[in-house]
């Protein structure tokens, strides 16, 4: 059972429920009720909150699902999410969402336990919640921060907050840009660009930056590349793809492959030309990104989860995303935050470095095994 504070019953609230539903089987006034959610919430105006990108994970995977939350038949809010076994729910688009939770009013009481039960599951483990009822707080195990850009004062208000954060980029950027054109060739910056072959070349680059840092490369999945394809053909007002190239002269040297709703960029895949690091492409797309997406009239660019450098000094600031797992089954939902609390301790310690690179050898060796197999 679910309870909406303030509701009509003589107790002040009222009971509400869940029923699951394919995404191909949202109705109009659904699809009304949610972008109005996301309009009236600006946490939730952002492109994995989007119906849009429930709907074509729904047309390329049959065990992505909607919780409609419901109060005397008419939606309330919607849970996404994706099976990854007959009863256990994750993030819809797994290792391809940034950002994951209820779409709802932030007064919407919900009973996660009982939400689980009216959809069938288990469990549902998170590591990338975003806000949600208060209910969710005792099963969240970490908070990590994942640094966004803000953008509501415009680009050049957005260059004196970094210049008054004492961040050197922002008076290294015109050297850099000179030195570029003078010795490659003239920058050309283009904000979304329609050919093929840019985002063709800036996941090539990426995989390459994946075997090199020893990381998982998402893409490797066959249906993560029919997802990411269907997203490239995206063009709605509220839901794009944004495919982004940085030439010098003839040659492409940085892209970026993202997704924006109506308010808010978010960086998903950035990449550059090794042949061109000495120059800093990578900072030179970013800022040339920041720029185009405020002129659009973007008020939030999102940077993901992490606290990689380039990130942390282009951020202006960070939203709390939570990890963990609301689970019925005592003994394993302790485990579950147990593991998820213990690495929220580990991260950012020095033996997270000391242990990064055998951790990252020793599952590409598994990955390799399991290939071979």
């Amino acid at each position: 059972m679910m309870r909406q504070a303030g509701g009509p019953a003589a107790s002040g609230r009222s009971t509400v429920g869940a029923r699951t539903i394919r995404p191909r089987d949202l109705e109009p006034q659904h699809l009304e009720t949610w972008r109005r959610l996301q309009c009236a919430h600006v946490e939730l105006d952002r492109p994995f909150f989007c119906p849009e990108y429930i709907r074509v994970l729904g047309e390329v995977r049959d065990d992505v699902e909607v919780a409609v939350i419901e109060r005397d038949g008419a939606a309330q809010g919607f849970f996404p999410f994706q099976r990854v076994s007959p009863r256990v729910a994750a993030a819809p688009g797994r290792r391809l969402c940034d950002f994951e939770g209820l779409v709802a009013p932030p007064d919407l009481e919900v009973d996660p336990v009982a939400l689980l039960a009216d959809c069938g599951l288990r469990a549902w483990r998170f590591a990338h919640l975003l806000g949600g009822p208060s209910s969710l707080e005792p099963w969240q195990a970490a908070r990590v921060a994942s640094p966004t850009v803000d953008l509501s004062s415009g680009y050049e208000g957005y260059l004196a907050d970094r210049r008054a954060a004492g961040v050197h980029w922002v008076s290294q950027l015109p050297r850099k840009t000179r030195k570029l054109e003078r010795e490659v060739g003239p920058l050309r910056f283009e904000y979304d660009a329609r050919d093929p072959g840019v985002s063709a070349q800036v996941f090539a680059w990426k995989a390459s930056q994946r075997e090199r840092t020893l990381t998982d490369d998402p893409l490797q999945h066959a249906w993560m590349r029919q997802v990411m394809e269907r997203l490239l053909e995206c063009r709605e007002p509220g839901f794009s793809s944004v495919v982004s190239a940085l030439y010098a002269g003839p040659h492409l040297i940085a892209g970026h492959v993202g997704l924006k709703s109506r308010r808010t960029l978010h960086l998903w895949f950035p990449s550059f030309d090794l042949a061109y690091e000495r120059y800093s492409p990578g900072l030179l797309m970013m800022t040339a990104l920041i720029r185009a997406a405020a002129e659009a009239g973007l008020t939030r660019v999102d940077l993901g989860k992490g606290d990689d450098r380039y990130k942390l000094s282009l951020a202006t600031g960070a939203v709390a995303v939570a990890e963990g797992c609301v689970d019925t089954r005592p003994f394993r939902g302790w485990v579950s935050r147990a593991f998820y609390a213990g690495r929220g301790r580990y991260r950012g310690t020095a033996l997270e470095h000391v242990l990064r690179g055998p951790k990252r050898r020793l599952r590409r060796l598994l990955r390799r095994w399991a290939a071979a197999d």
